[in-house]
């Protein structure tokens, strides 16, 4: 890890991939990043902007904007996959292979409307991401199945390491945000208390309940995005969009990607809610309990999950 006036992680300790700027962790997003993003990207006032913590239903809701955009027709959906219009899913912030510029070019031959994906918290976002006429959504996932999904992720991922740590080595680590992109409660409440004040453009998605009722939120994705979809187009998208449709999909299940290590988790792993209560001791609970007061006290945030029973359906 590059060291330079950094905090100690054991996640990363001696791991080159991994380094520390702008006050946080990151993999494949060099400093330098942050001034291309700003100055050269090519923005566009009909960009989708997806905004998310890692491992909070990202790649789901990438596929699914990208389906709702071409109303339903899966055929046409993969042959422009195939034909390179669509990206596979990867953070724009993440290069790994190409340098930034180049990365940032991949994007610029893409038609639009282009659904662009981040993890980049709020503080870092450019001012012009932020300006009212782009439309954004921002996905949540219960934290505790975040932590879950992110030690698996950090196991397989070799930019990661492959993590050898147990559960309880990494959960720590989770808590207090000495992970890659940070605290998840810095993270997600910085962009809710945003996105509260700009709904007229953005819509917030919990995965909890898309996993309720996909066809639902199918049509409320559509209506955000302009696009009044036939019954016959949410059912297609909903098929398409199917967690074990995805995982069986070489273009979404990062399928043949070096960085990968599918012996030891696949990219898309379980896609449940709750899968959390098979890791968390009662001790753990017990202190991710007084993180989540203090952090999230009465937000209205805060409301919209319960820690220890079922999630909150927010329809």
């Amino acid at each position: 890890m590059n060291a330079t006036l950094s905090p100690y992680s054991p996640l990363y300790a001696d791991l080159p991939s991994v380094s520390y700027h702008h006050d946080q962790f990151w993999a494949g997003t060099p400093a330098h990043f942050f001034a291309h993003f700003t100055h050269d990207f090519d923005y566009r006032s009909d960009d989708v902007w997806l905004h998310s913590y890692p491992r909070s239903g990202t790649t789901w809701t990438y596929e699914l904007l990208s389906a709702i955009l071409y109303e339903g027709d899966v055929a046409a959906l993969q042959q422009a996959q195939r034909a390179g219009k669509i990206l596979r899913f990867l953070p724009l912030e993440i290069g790994i292979a190409a340098s930034v510029p180049e990365r940032l070019a991949s994007w610029k031959v893409l038609p639009s409307p282009r659904v662009i994906p981040t993890h980049v918290p709020l503080r870092l976002c450019p001012q012009r991401v932020l300006e009212h006429r782009y439309k954004r959504v921002y996905v949540v996932r219960h934290p505790k199945d975040v932590a879950v999904s992110f030690y698996h992720h950090h196991r397989a991922h070799k930019l990661l390491g492959q993590y050898q740590g147990t559960w309880d080595d990494f959960f720590p680590c989770f808590l207090s945000g000495q992970v890659v992109y940070g605290s998840w409660f810095e993270h997600t409440l910085g962009w809710w208390a945003h996105l509260q004040e700009h709904t007229a453009n953005a819509l917030v998605l919990f995965y909890e309940d898309m996993q309720h009722d996909l066809p639902a939120h199918i049509r409320r994705l559509g209506a955000f995005l302009g696009k009044d979809l036939s019954a016959h187009a949410v059912a297609a998208i909903a098929a398409h969009c199917a967690f074990e449709r995805m995982r069986a999909n070489p273009f979404t299940n990062r399928e043949g990607s070096p960085m990968m290590d599918f012996s030891v988790a696949r990219f898309l792993r379980k896609g449940v809610v709750g899968d959390w209560r098979n890791y968390f001791t009662a001790e753990q609970n017990t202190q991710f309990q007084a993180v989540w007061d203090q952090k999230m006290g009465d937000t209205a945030l805060g409301q919209h999950f319960t820690l220890d029973e079922q999630y909150l359906v927010i329809l």
